[in-house]
């Protein structure tokens, strides 16, 4: 499965804030198929996670760590995008 599809598939994970479920529903699809684009994905929607419960240092580290896995240039930014956008609603 490609990178878009199965971020298309998490849309509504993240217009919703459940980030923790769209990790699960990764990590199902992970346990199939090991692959990088996927454990960054997962690891991009636990940063969310940690954002959220206001863990901003560990948040941090998990993104950084999912953006190493992540190949795609356009991804990247997007998945910048997100965490700059839901770093500025939780931090107030």
């Amino acid at each position: 499965m490609k990178i878009d599809t199965i971020l298309w598939n998490c849309k509504n994970f993240i217009k919703s804030h459940n980030f923790y479920e769209g990790h699960e529903y990764l990590e199902a699809l992970w346990i199939q198929k090991k692959e990088n684009q996927i454990k960054g994905c997962i690891q991009f929607f636990a940063s969310l996670e940690l954002l959220k419960r206001r863990n901003i240092n560990g948040s941090i580290s998990v993104f950084n760590k999912a953006l190493k896995n992540i190949e795609n240039q356009k991804i990247k930014l997007l998945f910048l995008k997100l965490y700059n956008k839901y770093k500025i609603y939780y931090e107030d």
